[in-house]
């Protein structure tokens, strides 16, 4: 039985990192996984019209902060919000975001 608690509970950290305070006990430790309700947090945005003959880039913003490298996607809408350009890629092994954002930005001003 101890073997067992043991293996549970490593499973459990291993699978869940972020979860702090995992009994030791196996009945302890499924009540406390079946009880655990993750943080979420969220914020509305709402997207604006551009000004009239100006077109707006709009970035998800999901790699800020994040140190290594990871998808980055942007869009281009005109004023009455239709797409103009979208581009999706993978920042080749640079850090962050910051030089494919800017690289893309100088695309989209030649297009």
């Amino acid at each position: 039985m101890v073997e067992i608690n043991r293996n549970l509970y490593l499973f459990t950290k291993c699978r869940n990192p972020w979860l702090k305070g995992i009994p030791n006990n196996w009945p302890l430790i499924v009540k406390y996984i079946e009880d655990y309700a993750p943080l979420i947090r969220h914020k509305m945005v709402k997207w604006s019209h551009p000004q009239s003959g100006s077109l707006k880039c709009t970035t998800d913003g999901s790699c800020r902060g994040n140190p290594r490298p990871g998808f980055m996607n942007l869009c281009v809408r005109n004023e009455i919000g239709d797409l103009v350009f979208a581009e999706n890629r993978f920042p080749n092994g640079r850090k962050g975001d910051k030089w494919s954002m800017g690289g893309s930005i100088v695309n989209i001003t030649r297009y």
